[in-house]
């Protein structure tokens, strides 16, 4: 095959699905199922005859037969990028796929409607994609998650938002926000399905303006890295923000998490320890991360600027004690709720710094 001949565009100009594999068995099926919801497909067995129409392309499907060819490749980064694999995927399927930054594996048959689903929201414009922010604690009992869930109700307030809970261990963005009705759709089914934007958005509970992403009432579950990709990148289709809970410790999904923030946002106490705290936090994240620093007053209180110097980040907010939000929290109720401003203030310097207005 002419490397340079692949033609993606029909006679009015349309682009078509890019799929990428010399299983003749996998190219039939998803040609078969493409068929089914009148998407064309240009089918190629050489990896290296997608250098060309690899950014034009509505949607590209990697074979799994050929993932770790074409993540050799090194081609630019773009979205709308699956992998469709002939059964269960191995361990060096689901590494290319990570290294192709590849939304989801698509294992066939048995993900027949994911593939579906996939190449009908192909031939749909591409929404623009939504901000995304990221909170840590620099130390136990910091207020991120608090912070965090503070941020997604205001912004709630004029554009569409996700709270995603990636802390297993942690308190749960459900309790924080006052949910506690049953969600289908948890970690726990979210690693085993690939859904896109307008499926996830219509699939995730809905409270107080705000979609959820958490644990639910099922014990805490691993979130990989390849369901925090597929989540986070439906997510950044379909909402205006993600609001992202990490958790402290580095875990699987948390560089994945980590990698898609458009800021990062340190909440730290006023002490020293969580300043010293603060410094190894900030120290284990990606050099390119923007990071802010939020402090909250208490014992022990030394300045927001000398935490800030401490940490090296600069400083873009602090919240003072805030009377009644420890037992507006344990009741359940909107931590906005409490007496004071100082959260919403601070959740509105994270807006602005986004560029986003409440």
């Amino acid at each position: 095959m002419n490397l340079d001949s692949v033609e993606l565009r029909d006679e009015f100009g349309q682009a078509s699905v890019l799929l990428m594999t010399s299983d003749t068995d996998l190219a039939q099926e998803v040609r078969r199922v493409a068929a089914g919801v009148a998407v064309p497909v240009v089918a190629v067995a050489d990896p290296r005859a997608a250098m060309a129409p690899w950014q034009e392309a509505t949607l590209v499907l990697v074979g799994g037969d050929c993932a770790a060819a074409t993540s050799h490749l090194r081609l630019a980064r773009r979205s709308g990028v699956l992998v469709v694999n002939a059964g269960v995927a191995s361990a060096e399927v689901l590494r290319s796929a990570l290294d192709l930054g590849a939304a989801r594996v698509v294992e066939l048959p048995t993900s027949h409607d994911w593939l579906v689903e996939a190449l009908v929201e192909s031939g749909e414009p591409e929404p623009p994609r939504g901000k995304v922010v990221g909170f840590v604690s620099a130390a136990g009992g910091s207020g991120a998650s608090t912070l965090a869930v503070a941020t997604a109700c205001v912004a709630a307030e004029s554009t569409g938002v996700a709270l995603v809970d990636l802390d297993p261990v942690g308190i749960g963005i459900e309790r924080l926000i006052g949910y506690d009705g049953v969600s289908v759709t948890s970690w726990d089914t979210l690693g085993a399905r690939a859904l896109g934007p307008r499926a996830l958005r219509d699939a995730l509970p809905l409270h107080r303006g705000v979609r959820l992403v958490g644990f639910g009432s099922s014990p805490p579950v691993e979130v990989t890295d390849a369901a925090a990709a597929a989540v986070l990148a439906a997510c950044g289709g379909s909402f205006g923000l993600t609001v992202l809970d990490i958790p402290r410790v580095p875990l699987v999904a948390t560089r994945q998490a980590v990698d898609r923030c458009d800021l990062v946002v340190v909440v730290a106490p006023q002490s020293v320890g969580a300043a010293l705290a603060g410094y190894r936090v900030v120290a284990s994240l990606p050099p390119s991360s923007r990071v802010v620093l939020v402090t909250r007053a208490g014992p022990r209180t030394i300045e927001p600027a000398a935490v800030a110097e401490a940490i090296e980040v600069p400083l873009l907010a602090e919240v003072s004690d805030q009377r009644g939000l420890d037992e507006a929290l344990a009741a359940g109720l909107d931590p906005l709720k409490a007496r004071g401003l100082g959260l919403r203030r601070a959740a509105n310097a994270v807006l602005e710094r986004l560029d986003l207005r409440a």
